[in-house]
């Protein structure tokens, strides 16, 4: 049997780190940038259907950028409480412990 340590992946888990952090921050950013430019538009706009449009544009792509924002942030809570609810001495190289243990590590 091969044991794969923590160490093995440190690399891919540190670019998939930067790579949510990234998302994290930089979506929900534009969304918001892409919010300001339809309300402008908005109200630079005479025409009624385009105000409403916009309108329902903005409560969406809202919601959108706060689950973008929080789903790296729901991965790292669900992942400590699995590695909080583990037993006690469970948590060698080829446990479900220690992948929970690099996750945390590198996100």
């Amino acid at each position: 049997m091969i044991l794969v340590s923590c160490n093995n992946f440190a690399f891919i888990l540190k670019i998939a780190g930067f790579l949510f952090k990234l998302i994290q921050w930089a979506v929900p950013i534009t969304l918001i940038l892409f919010c300001t430019l339809d309300l402008f538009k908005a109200f630079t706009s005479a025409d009624e259907k385009t105000k409403k449009d916009a309108g329902s544009k903005i409560v969406k792509r809202l919601i959108y950028a706060i689950v973008i924002f929080l789903v790296p942030v729901l991965l790292r809570i669900i992942f400590r409480a699995l590695g909080s609810a583990a037993p006690k001495g469970y948590g060698t190289d080829n446990s479900t412990t220690s992948w929970v243990d690099c996750f945390n590590q590198y996100f």
